[in-house]
């Protein structure tokens, strides 16, 4: 697949294509009608959860068993790794108080349930990328609190 199509492909999935519309619709002021508004703001409750359990339906322990040092690697890298290092721009940048803590706290986040759906929109391993995000977020319980604490 050429760059170009990647890009257009990637323009094209819900989650990107409702952040385009979200930044032009307050750019210009337009805004969403009230109504519009309260209805995809109760969709948007029911968001998180949903693509929780859509990554977990599709978990395949099996493949646990065989990405297991992969999963491991990205799941140190994002969620102990990323937020260091996050954590030194901000101290080389002189960022302090509440905005290092939750620069850094967004750093230690997990991979988000969007990250599952791109997958399947742009032909990825769905099965290893539910794996990681069940992963990162089973033990983003204990690594968050931690790095809130050191920041």
């Amino acid at each position: 697949m050429r760059f170009g199509n990647t890009v257009i492909s990637i323009i094209k999935t819900p989650p990107v294509t409702a952040c385009i519309i979200g930044v032009f619709l307050n750019i210009t002021g337009i805004g969403l009608p009230p109504l519009l508004g309260e209805v995809l703001d109760i969709f948007s409750r029911a968001a998180l959860p949903v693509g929780l359990l859509t990554v977990g339906a599709a978990l395949n322990i099996e493949s646990v068993q065989h990405t297991g040092a992969l999963v491991l690697l990205v799941t140190v890298l994002k969620l102990c790794v990323l937020p260091v290092m996050t954590a030194a721009a901000c101290i080389l940048l002189g960022i302090e108080g509440d905005t290092r803590t939750i620069t850094v706290l967004f750093a230690a986040l997990p991979g988000a349930p969007a990250a599952y759906l791109l997958a399947q929109e742009l032909g990825g391993d769905v099965r290893l990328m539910s794996v990681i995000l069940t992963v990162q977020t089973v033990v983003a319980a204990a690594t968050m609190p931690l790095m809130s604490l050191l920041w």
